[in-house]
């Protein structure tokens, strides 16, 4: 059995992501629940009717209804999202319902839910257009976002758990460069770092003040933070200005930010090993300019904190007392270097 965790609920009772076991072709998405049985109930939500290669990707608040994709029977991969309609205490097999989101000829994908799950959002292949379109799909059905001037491609990656902002990218003559979409709808186009030549928008904080993601070309990548304050910035710059002590490591992606902006988790890499997870604690207090005050694998507990976006999350905030903390790990070791401020 091999399985990864994608989307976690805001108290952490739910998990949801994908299953890989002898009792499947392919991927099964599941969800893992807490509070159903003791110690816990996983359950494979299953795919489409005759299709297989389930995923979910992101989970709501209550973890009472997910985004994620499955192939359906002629191997086409469509946007699907799962309700707890039918899951009682105690209940030991497959459970939820499974409706398909996506439409049309062509691939979709919905890659985030919003805090309430009234919303879903990812994108869908055009064959008109031969593009993908990023969309939103609601209550009211589906809806295409705004494209920014000069787009040739969008998608959508994340929601705020408000509903108020989506984050993703939009295809420029250039490359990939990250949007965020307002709550009217309007995009905007986040920039890169450095005049790179793309960057990708991966998630947002509750109210989407915060967005993270990374930029870079197609071989290497940086973490950025924006906020309409500071605009786009390199993350690393900021953990360093902020007192953390990143000697040899690159923060390659962050990938996802709690509902409040002050946790962010992400990818980095160390010359001397293959790469690890690292979580990133903000000051709490709100401030013109974001500091870092600690840097931590993805180890142990995180608490009440909600991470929305891609990653298997889990995560410690360890700090020293007045200080700062660099703590990283890879899947056979681990660093840990605290000091005083």
């Amino acid at each position: 059995i091999r399985s990864s965790g994608l989307g976690v609920s805001y108290d952490g009772s739910v998990v949801t992501g994908s299953l890989e076991s002898n009792a499947y072709v392919g991927s099964d998405g599941f969800v893992w629940d807490l509070a159903i049985v003791d110690p816990a109930f996983v359950s494979p939500f299953g795919a489409l009717p005759n299709g297989h290669n389930g995923i979910g990707w992101d989970v709501s608040t209550d973890g009472n209804a997910m985004a994620g994709s499955s192939d359906d029977d002629t191997s086409t991969t469509r946007a699907v999202r799962w309700d707890a309609t039918d899951c009682p205490g105690g209940a030991t097999g497959a459970c939820g319902t499974l409706t398909q989101l996506g439409t049309g000829a062509s691939y979709s994908y919905a890659y985030g839910i919003s805090g309430d799950g009234s919303t879903a959002v990812g994108f869908q292949r055009d064959t008109a257009l031969d593009q993908d379109v990023a969309r939103r799909w609601d209550g009211s059905g589906m809806t295409r976002l705004a494209a920014p001037l000069g787009d040739s491609g969008t998608r959508a990656y994340g929601i705020s758990a408000d509903g108020s902002a989506i984050v993703g990218q939009s295809l420029q003559s250039d490359g990939h460069i990250a949007v965020r979409w307002d709550a009217s709808g309007v995009p905007t186009l986040l920039g890169t770092l450095d005049g790179d030549p793309i960057s990708y928008a991966r998630a947002t904080s509750e109210d989407g003040s915060v967005v993270v993601g990374y930029s870079g070309s197609q071989t290497t990548s940086r973490a950025f933070v924006w906020d309409a304050a500071n605009g786009m910035r390199e993350l690393e710059a900021v953990l360093i200005a902020g007192g953390a002590d990143l000697t040899g490591w690159t923060l390659v992606e962050a990938n996802g930010i709690s509902d409040d902006g002050h946790i962010i988790v992400g990818y980095g890499g160390n010359p001397e090993r293959i790469g690890g997870a690292w979580i990133a604690s903000l000051p709490e207090p709100s401030q013109d300019v974001l500091r870092m005050t600690a840097l931590c694998s993805l180890l142990g507990l995180m608490g009440r904190r909600r991470v929305r976006g891609f990653g298997r999350i889990m995560g410690s905030n360890r700090r020293a007392p007045g200080g700062s903390c660099f703590y990283a790990g890879t899947a056979t070791s681990t660093e840990n270097v605290c000091r005083a401020a």
